[in-house]
């Protein structure tokens, strides 16, 4: 069952939704071309949408079998 993140969660677990974001985009084909390179960068402005309470259109969704 896929599960909205909350702000909360995003924060205390983001070490591991980072490593599996980065292993998403090089699993894409030229996804790396999409981003440059620069997945610090990436990163960066995902965590930071993430975390905006004001940023209606970025979330982050899971995978919870929980």
């Amino acid at each position: 069952m896929l599960k909205l993140v909350n702000q909360r969660k995003v924060k205390e677990n983001w070490e591991t939704y980072k490593e599996q974001i980065k292993t998403a985009m090089v699993s894409t084909d030229g996804g790396l071309a999409y981003f440059d390179g620069d997945t610090k960068k990436v990163l960066k402005g995902i965590y930071s949408r993430l975390m905006n309470p004001f940023h209606h259109y970025m979330h982050l969704w899971i995978d919870d079998d929980n």
